[in-house]
Formats: C-alpha cells, sequence, structure tokens
C-alpha cells in the first residue's frame, strides 16, 4: 500500500507543476490528466481483485 501512497503522491506533485507551468496548453494538461486517473483506476482495480 505504501508504494500505491507514493504513487498518488509523485502524480499529485506531478499535476501541480502541470498546472503550473503555463506554456502548456489545457487541452495538453487534459489529456495528461486522463491517462494518470486511468492509470491510478487500473491499480484500484488490481488491488480489489
Amino acid at each position: 500500500m505504501a508504494s500505491f501512497k507514493g504513487k498518488l503522491a509523485t502524480m499529485y506533485s506531478f499535476i501541480f507543476l502541470l498546472f503550473k507551468a503555463k506554456d502548456i496548453n489545457l487541452w495538453t494538461k487534459g489529456n495528461v490528466l486522463i491517462s494518470m486517473l486511468s492509470r491510478v483506476n487500473e491499480d484500484l482495480k488490481l488491488k480489489m481483485l
């Protein structure tokens, strides 16, 4: 579980950095966000099995 929490923390800090970067447009940010969330979702599904 610790590794999963670490992964989440890394993800949130990355998202924070992503939104601080003004030169990246919203479309790219949205795509990165969606791919990250789907990856977390897959991790959660594996944990629940």
